[in-house]
């Protein structure tokens, strides 16, 4: 028999009613799938190396300043950068006889860059100069007398710089 009800209330439900009404709601879900596996991927080896031996790897010139001057043609900063670095590396790498022919080139275009709208581009060969400059030899080097102040000067003047 069901207990009585209280005046003004709901019956009082004992332990193992309420247990079992609660167990009847509780969600069960269905066991979570295993998860799959998946297969490793295989390293092929062709030949091993001993320790401190270097595989034979040949990297041409072209290999390194493909990718560099892609850069370069596409970033203004990166360009003057390139720019300055192979004009300090290439007339530091010359004799004395040849640097005359850099110095000489310097000079030239120093002169042409007079008629550069962009003053990016003056800035960037007068670091070019600047890093010929730091790497001559002495102070009898051609690029200490060939890129005169006055061709710099003018070619900044141009380009809206102060001189």
């Amino acid at each position: 028999a069901p207990p009585p009800v209280p005046e003004g209330g709901a019956a009082q439900e004992d332990e193992a009613d309420l247990a079992r009404r609660l167990a009847a709601r509780t969600v069960r879900f269905a066991a979570a799938p295993a998860p799959r596996r998946r297969p490793r991927s295989t390293v092929v080896l062709y030949r091993a190396y001993k320790a401190g031996e270097l595989p034979p790897i040949t990297l041409t010139l072209a290999d390194v300043t493909r990718p560099l001057l892609a850069l370069a043609l596409r970033d203004g900063p990166v360009a003057a950068a390139v720019l300055e670095q192979l004009a300090g590396q290439l007339y530091a790498a010359r004799d004395v006889g040849r640097r005359q022919s850099v110095a000489d080139g310097l000079e030239k275009a120093l002169g042409v860059a007079a008629t550069w709208a962009s003053r990016e581009g003056v800035a960037a060969l007068h670091r070019a100069v600047a890093a010929c400059l730091t790497r001559a030899a002495t102070t009898d080097d051609p690029v200490s007398r060939t890129p005169t102040a006055a061709s710099i000067a003018a070619s900044a003047r141009a380009a809206g710089q102060d001189a």
